[in-house]
């Protein structure tokens, strides 16, 4: 089990399209279902929904 997760809040992070970054979570979503090693890490990411930064998906 994961500690501390690598993904943290960036407050002062500039903020990116919310249309691409729903459609990235969106399109993991389905993987769910068939790989369910990958459900944590999806789940990781559709927590910075409300505010992506580039921060968050560029590392």
């Amino acid at each position: 089990m994961v500690e501390k997760s690598k993904l943290d809040e960036d407050k002062e992070g500039k903020a990116v399209d919310l249309s691409h970054y729903h459609g990235m979570i969106g399109t993991l979503l389905y993987l769910i279902a068939s790989r369910p090693d990958l459900q944590f890490v999806i789940s990781m990411c559709a927590r910075y929904q409300a505010w992506p930064t580039v921060k968050h998906i560029h590392t």
